[in-house]
């Protein structure tokens, strides 16, 4: 019902006629929109041009054992400076080794396509995967996504 009232109502003479003024309407956000977009892209300027030094010197050290030993050892006095340093790595994919969960599975996937043995009470089989490939944002929301299917498996059962 909503989907024909819709299309009647974009193939009203109204709808066509108002076109030139709900586009001019657009034009006049988008304009008086644009210098607090342009200020805030300016203002945000200096933090993202910031952030992005020190990913590229983190990724320099972090491929040099020596200058990472080095770093680790003056980072020592500032823990919490070290966590967010440690936390910008593993955002910017610098710590793809370590996973950034650790309720994240770190067994590799299987290699065959063998069907894998149910678990007592669970119908359907299911096989570790490996998420080393995944950012740790990506991985993170898998393993959000797997606990609410698991949820709502209890819920339906």
């Amino acid at each position: 019902d909503l989907s024909h009232e819709l299309k009647s109502v974009y193939n009203s003479k109204s709808w066509r006629i108002t076109w030139p003024l709900r586009k001019l309407m657009q034009l006049f956000r988008w304009l008086f929109a644009l210098p607090m977009r342009v200020t805030l892209w300016f203002a945000r300027l200096p933090k993202r041009s910031a952030r992005w030094l020190v990913v590229k010197a983190m990724a320099f050290a972090l491929n040099r054992p020596g200058l990472k030993v080095w770093a680790e050892a003056r980072l020592f006095k500032y823990p919490n400076f070290k966590a967010r340093l440690k936390r910008l790595a593993g955002a910017s994919d610098l710590l793809a080794t370590q996973p950034a969960n650790p309720t994240t599975p770190t067994q590799p996937a299987p290699k065959s396509h063998e069907p894998v043995p149910a678990v007592a009470g669970n119908e359907t089989p299911t096989p570790e995967v490996d998420l080393s490939h995944l950012t740790p944002g990506a991985r993170r929301i898998y393993v959000e996504l797997k606990a609410a299917m698991v949820q709502r498996q209890k819920e339906i059962d």
